[in-house]
């Protein structure tokens, strides 16, 4: 069963699903503002920037515009949540390990978006 699900159909529901994380971060913006890293200043709007980069990244692949810079951008940034929001969490927070796992396998699918776009 070869192709049961188009590619496309494929990358623009990841969009979406990407698209709806960053909106969670400027709903949720407050309450998230804790994740952010004490050596980092700010508090909130990181998780605004974060939660606009996120959006700007589902958006380029639901339009299929620049997918391959913000496939790598992408998972650059949810890499970067690995290391440095869930993982210094690990010991303390029974769901680090969930996050963990659930931004490696997003940093991976942008990765094979970016991978098999055709743009330079």
């Amino acid at each position: 069963m070869k192709n049961f699900i188009p590619t496309h159909i494929a990358r623009i529901l990841f969009g979406f699903v990407i698209i709806v994380f960053g909106l969670f971060h400027f709903l949720l913006g407050e309450k998230m503002a804790g994740a952010v890293p004490a050596f980092l200043p700010g508090g909130v709007i990181w998780v605004y920037i974060t939660g606009l980069a996120l959006a700007a990244g589902g958006l380029a692949f639901v339009l299929e515009q620049k997918m391959k810079l913000a496939g790598y951008l992408l998972a650059l940034m949810l890499i970067l949540f690995i290391a440095l929001v869930h993982a210094p969490k690990m010991g303390e927070d029974p769901n680090a390990i969930g996050q963990i796992l659930k931004d490696l396998g997003l940093a991976m699918g942008a990765i094979l978006i970016a991978n098999a776009s055709d743009d330079e």
